[in-house]
């Protein structure tokens, strides 16, 4: 089927719900549930291999669970058809490690690019929508240039104007930042917070950097190694902009390091 009877709407944007999936004999995820509130940034993290990734897809719709369901706004995704799922996913932003930007198109027009696949808008709506998108994440001026003309963190600033173009109910990151410089990477997290509180998206990120985790998260879900559960979900009970030398930061963040199974030493 390609949609669900319409329910009343949901108190959450994300519900998973008791989500187990194994390839093979290998259990990758085990009973995992959560929900995310309306304009919340959660963010998932663990060990590399714990099964992160593999549970963004889930949610995404690109892999279905052996049991266990996934409701966005409400709506039961895990019982969606392809066609189904294709309307939901255009109500998503999506930024991932790998990125996902066109050499071939200049700055305006891979950010123009999900907007004219996602629904019937005039090329003048598209253009207004663009300019918006790239004076938000602090790109005007660069309509015309290339990605290969860019550094790696303009690039990313351009990767988040793509995914915000279609105004997403929720934005997914998966380790969106891992490969770049240790300074690039704070100020692409100063630059997210700042655009999340100009828009209000509701933010699902995945990450192992437990620094990232405490610096932008609402709360933190921490995964145990695989077959990956949730082993606790941590409220980070600070407001933006954070102190990372004050002593609830350093208390959270020493909490999540003992979560792992590490200790803040090396």
């Amino acid at each position: 089927m390609s949609e669900t009877p319409s329910q009343p709407k949901s108190p959450y944007a994300l519900e998973v719900r008791n989500l187990t999936r194994s390839f093979g004999t290998r259990k990758i995820l085990q009973d995992i549930s959560f929900q995310l509130k309306h304009g919340e940034i959660l963010i998932i993290m663990g060990g590399s291999g714990c099964g992160k990734s593999t549970l963004l897809r889930h949610i995404i719709g690109s892999l279905k669970p052996d049991s266990g369901e996934i409701y966005i706004h409400g709506t039961e995704i895990t019982r969606l058809d392809d066609e189904g799922m294709s309307k939901i996913r255009k109500r998503f932003g999506m930024l991932f490690q790998t990125g996902a930007l066109f050499n071939s198109l200049t700055v305006g027009e891979n950010v123009a690019l999900p907007i004219l696949e996602s629904s019937d808008v005039a090329p003048n709506i598209a253009e207004l929508v663009v300019k918006l998108k790239l004076e938000l994440v602090g790109l005007t001026g660069f309509e015309q240039a290339y990605p290969t003309e860019l550094s790696g963190g303009m690039k990313q600033r351009l990767e988040v104007a793509r995914a915000l173009a279609v105004n997403p109910d929720v934005l997914f990151l998966d380790e969106p930042f891992g490969a770049l410089d240790s300074i690039t990477r704070l100020t692409m997290r100063s630059e997210l917070l700042r655009i999340w509180e100009a828009e209000r998206n509701t933010i699902i990120f995945v990450t192992h950097d437990i620094d990232e985790a405490v610096q932008l998260a609402d709360r933190v879900a921490v995964m145990s190694n695989r077959p990956g559960r949730i082993q606790q979900i941590v409220d980070i009970d600070i407001p933006h902009p954070r102190d990372i030398d004050s002593q609830r930061y350093l208390e959270l963040r020493a909490g999540i390091y003992r979560q792992i199974g590490l200790a803040h030493r090396i």
